[in-house]
């Protein structure tokens, strides 16, 4: 990681440079929150230069917090981490919101069918305004408001779905020989991250991502396993491209014995054990399925299920994103998202651009990638695989 020497404080310091009282007249004239970014006399003045130079000679109207969003951008772009951002205080509302699993629009996972390019309803959230109107899993949406969804193209009609909150959207869906016209209404809701069935005796688990609403949902789908006798577990991450640490960290402590599950080493080169679980787990035989985009928090619960022996995994190699980002929010309400740390499963072995490898490696044919999100129990080679090795052992 390079070593950038750009402060990011949001604080009023002071600026240490030779004209101490010039430095300090420049620093009133500049906006929030770039203050914070520009601490040398050098910086003031190149943005200074800029600001004067844009407003004497651009053709349009400047707006100050537009110029100050524009410099922190550049400062997060200057790093070259595809992970750090910034956000506006109003993409940072949205943030705090998918932290917690909560969600604006109708609630339903989907995607393109790749016969005929209508939207393929993969799954909804539990009680979001998509399941109150009625929709399920496997329904075809062929019209949004009236209009055909092959003329408007797959982007545009999700967008008019999403639409504005506490506005009508009227579906046309079919689903098997029927055809319904079912309308819901936009709305916020928690999003439904964890999906649960039998396998006969095993339980299936699929995780879509980690956020704080994901930890109940987990503890109601292991509940339900242990209360139906269940002999083994299969969690189904593939596509998990992550979510945040502490959600996955409570969900592999009911899931582990008592151990150091993840750590993190810091730019100093200090490490730190960030989560350890209790003496308290589940002594079921576990699967894991991974695949390339099984991410981040997704491949930390990934290593450490196997970290642990409690279980294996088995698909393709997973990502390779073993490094972790904290927000800091700014005084205007915005905020910088920061890549601070490698994060470590319990073996102590960061898999930061190198990814875990499975167990036992299952490739999807071309076919079977075309029809993935059509694939089911019986035509799923991953999800086959894992139920004949946990039924053998």
């Amino acid at each position: 990681m390079k070593d950038k020497k750009v402060s990011l404080s949001v604080v009023l310091i002071a600026v240490l440079i030779t004209t101490v009282l010039t430095a300090g007249l420049v620093l009133c004239l500049v906006p929030n929150p770039i203050k914070g970014y520009l601490t040398d006399a050098d910086s003031l003045s190149k943005y200074l230069e800029l600001e004067t130079r844009i407003k004497q000679s651009f053709v349009d109207e400047v707006d100050e917090e537009t110029l100050a969003d524009g410099v922190a951008l550049g400062l997060i772009y200057s790093l070259d981490d595809p992970y750090s951002a910034y956000f506006d205080a109003e993409e940072y509302n949205q943030k705090l919101d998918d932290n917690e699993g909560l969600n604006a629009g109708i609630g339903v996972t989907v995607v393109s069918h790749p016969d005929n390019g209508y939207i393929y309803v993969v799954n909804l959230s539990t009680g979001s305004p998509a399941d109150l109107a009625g929709i399920k899993p496997g329904d075809l949406i062929t019209e949004v408001d009236g209009k055909d969804v092959t003329e408007l193209g797959f982007s545009t009609a999700v967008a008019n779905i999403r639409g504005k909150i506490d506005t009508d959207c009227v579906l046309t869906v079919k689903r098997g020989d029927e055809t319904l016209s079912l309308t819901a209404t936009r709305g916020k809701y928690v999003t439904t991250s964890v999906f649960s069935h039998m396998i006969d005796t095993l339980c299936y688990i699929q995780i879509t991502e980690f956020n704080a609403a994901t930890v109940p949902q987990f503890e109601a789908a292991i509940d339900d396993a242990i209360d139906k006798k269940a002999t083994g577990l299969i969690f189904d991450l593939r596509g998990n491209g992550g979510g945040t640490l502490d959600s996955v960290d409570k969900i592999l402590d009911i899931l582990l014995p008592e151990g150091e599950v993840v750590s993190a080493t810091y730019k100093n080169g200090k490490k730190k054990v960030l989560f350890s679980s209790d003496k308290n787990e589940i002594d079921l035989p576990m699967m894991v399925l991974c695949d390339k985009n099984t991410a981040s928090a997704a491949e930390l619960f990934a290593a450490s299920i196997r970290d642990f022996e409690k279980g294996k995994l088995i698909g393709t190699k997973t990502y390779g994103k073993g490094i972790m980002q904290e927000t800091f929010a700014l005084s205007d309400g915005s905020a910088v998202r920061l890549t601070v740390a490698y994060f470590n499963p319990p073996s102590g072995i960061n898999f930061h651009k190198i990814g875990l490898f499975p167990d036992f490696e299952v490739e999807l044919t071309e076919e079977e990638q075309k029809y993935y999100y059509l694939l089911d129990d019986q035509t799923d080679p991953v999800i086959k695989k894992a139920v004949e090795i946990l039924t053998s052992e």
